[in-house]
């Protein structure tokens, strides 16, 4: 785009013409026959939207207003420290697209139309949103917008993210790939930051819980984004989801609400859980540092030593589907950042009870969760003694080692109950995706099921066959689906 019409749209929008410093440019689609307007990107590949300056004045000031206080203008100065931190000397202003269906992962390249219809292309990413005035007001949107833009800030840092091999619905609840989940549960952990930045009474008091509204906590969407905020600051996705008691979801059918307490989740199931991702990205960002809307001072601090290090990440390491990124993060940060070594062992591994490192700690945290339910407290107090020292004599393993955070972790073993079918991986599947996706009988789920938790992860196709107790067919039906769930490649979700 020329830079003059840039910053003459920035100077109607209210903001000093190409002054660095964090700026909302809110756009929306060109309309033909009552239609998006789409053409074909300059790589010819894509579809792109085209779009213009927002046209209605009021939304207009409204979301001016927005980007000045709050959740959103922390948000806009992380995207600027990102930009800074990626090596721009020229910041780009973070562009809203104002569009007519929810949007969804993050979006890169559009079409700008100038005035006389011209049409330049630009390559930034950008946020895509459903935007009215109830959502502003109610404060949705700036918790959403924080979601979304997190999206963006991890394109500026580390580049192009690769895709991983689920087709599960993303979810807090839904365990995916690698990829989703780090995607995602970093973009989720600035919901649950919103709330403590906020000025919005009415997103205060939603997260209060004294604007209860009946009905509503019934909706899906809305026990998702609950949870989003809850689940991560509780900790509660490291707990194994127990199945449906009801008919479960085809589509996504182990992404229940019924956490069982008693039984944690293995780490690969943890890695690609983004409500997981969300949880150790929000508690290692927050804990321990004095938050409020006007003192966000550590808070930035702690953010420009992440960027760095997911900037390091993006320009020395070749990120795969099977890379488990969140830990692949955390040793980038642990070399870089020495001081803060320890207090990201420490979060890690409680956040985690260790399960991308070990069995026995996780297997420790389960009989003290069953000592508690079954309210034998004697013998709870016995064994929580011995947990601790397990815990920080495992903590000071892994400062000593941050590559022991990925030993446990196992291989992803990818398959498919037919032609086509919505792929599964036995390492992090739960009995209704074996028994509905995978098409195997229960009883064979549940062998399955038991061996994984006993003896740990499967180490390929003929070892899940074997521990499950498959025939000759079975067997070679899941080998055949595997090599052509590898052979078509990652699910592409943007």
């Amino acid at each position: 785009m020329k830079l003059s019409f840039l910053c003459i749209l920035l100077g109607l929008l209210g903001a000093a013409p190409c002054v660095a410093g964090p700026v909302l440019v809110p756009l929306e689609a060109v309309m033909e026959k009552g239609q998006p307007q789409t053409r074909a990107a300059p790589d010819g590949k894509r579809q792109a939207s085209v779009m213009q300056p927002l046209a209605d004045a009021a939304m207009a000031t409204s979301l001016a207003a927005e980007a000045k206080v709050g959740a959103t203008a922390f948000a806009l100065e992380l995207d600027a420290m990102a930009q800074r931190v990626a090596g721009s000397t020229q910041l780009a202003p973070i562009y809203l697209f104002l569009s007519l269906e929810e949007g969804g992962f993050a979006r890169r390249g559009f079409w700008l139309q100038e005035p006389g219809g011209r049409l330049q292309w630009h390559e930034d990413p950008y946020v895509d949103l459903i935007v009215d005035a109830r959502s502003i007001e109610d404060g949705s949107f700036e918790e959403i917008f924080a979601h979304e833009l997190g999206h963006a800030l991890l394109r500026r840092l580390l580049g192009s993210l690769p895709f991983g091999y689920s087709r599960n619905r993303h979810a807090s609840i839904a365990v995916t790939d690698y990829p989703t989940a780090f995607d995602e549960g970093f973009a989720t952990h600035f919901q649950a930051l919103a709330r403590l930045l906020t000025r919005n009474p009415q997103l205060r008091a939603q997260d209060a819980g004294t604007s209860f509204k009946p009905f509503l906590p019934y909706w899906r969407d809305n026990i998702d984004r609950n949870l989003r905020v809850r689940g991560v600051r509780d900790n509660l996705f490291v707990q194994h989801q127990a199945p449906w008691p009801a008919s479960p979801t085809p589509g996504n059918p182990d992404a229940t609400t019924l956490f069982d307490t008693t039984q944690l989740k293995n780490g690969q199931q943890m890695m690609a859980s983004e409500g997981v991702i969300a949880t150790l990205f929000y508690h290692l960002m927050t804990q321990g540092v004095a938050i409020t809307p006007d003192d966000t001072a550590a808070l930035r601090t702690r953010y420009e030593e992440l960027f760095r290090a997911l900037q390091a990440l993006g320009s020395t390491t070749s990120l795969k589907s099977d890379t488990p990124i969140f830990l692949s993060v955390a040793q980038q940060f642990m070399a870089q950042t020495p001081a803060a070594r320890s207090r990201w062992a420490q979060t890690i591994i409680g956040i985690t009870y260790g399960a991308t490192v070990e069995r026995a700690l996780p297997q420790q945290a389960e009989g003290l969760s069953l000592a508690s339910r079954t309210g034998n407290d004697e013998e709870f107090v016995e064994q929580l003694g011995a947990a601790r020292k397990a815990m920080a004599a495992l903590v000071q393993r892994v400062e000593s080692n941050p590559r022991l955070l990925t030993a446990a972790l196992g291989s992803e073993i990818w398959m498919a109950g037919e032609a086509g079918g919505m792929p599964v991986n036995v390492n992090t599947a739960e009995r209704d995706s074996l028994v509905l996706l995978l098409k195997l009988d229960a009883s064979v789920a549940e062998r399955a099921l038991q061996s994984r938790r006993q003896q740990g992860l499967f180490q390929n196709v003929a070892d899940f066959s074997r521990r499950a107790g498959l025939n000759a067919a079975q067997a070679a039906q899941l080998a055949a689906s595997g090599k052509a769930i590898i052979g078509a490649g990652p699910n592409p979700r943007e």
